[in-house]
């Protein structure tokens, strides 16, 4: 005999503040993933990069721009250029 749990969606909202306070949860930009994020930096702090330019990114995804830096460019995730 097996037992099935109901999980139904629940749209976080504020909620999710106050449960994790300043750690990053939200979603992956490339694949939606929602565990396990990292901060990536589209314009790298060496070069000027500040908080208005992170987005969330889990490992695979972060990994994967870093391995593919034309075409996370052409995806508007990466940026070689300094800013100014």
């Amino acid at each position: 005999m097996s037992r099935f749990i109901n999980i139904e969606f629940v749209d976080w909202g504020s909620m999710k503040e106050h449960l994790f306070g300043d750690k990053n949860v939200g979603n992956c930009v490339l694949c939606g993933e929602f565990l396990g994020l990292d901060l990536h930096h589209k314009v790298t702090q060496s070069k000027g990069g500040g908080k208005e330019d992170e987005v969330n990114v889990c490992r695979k995804c972060h990994n994967w721009i870093h391995n593919n830096p034309a075409e996370a460019r052409a995806r508007g995730l990466y940026f070689k250029e300094y800013k100014l």
